[in-house]
């Protein structure tokens, strides 16, 4: 979660701040607090660049869940 210490020292970090948790929702169920929290990975993939990745997982995401 938010409060752990990274042993990497002078490496640029891209990451998502986490600005608002619905409740029961799975990030409030992972314990993730609003304005604290940083996503750096999703489904296994490092969040490196600043690029669409992220915005692409969550795309995949939704539409597997909308066709269930």
């Amino acid at each position: 979660m938010g409060n752990s210490n990274s042993d990497e020292i002078g490496t640029d970090k891209v990451g998502y701040r986490v600005l608002g948790v619905q409740s029961n929702s799975p990030a409030c169920k992972g314990g993730l607090v609003s304005f604290f929290d940083f996503i750096v990975q999703a489904n296994g993939i490092p969040l490196q660049y600043l690029d669409n990745t992220f915005i692409d997982l969550i795309k995949v995401t939704f539409l597997q869940s909308s066709s269930k």
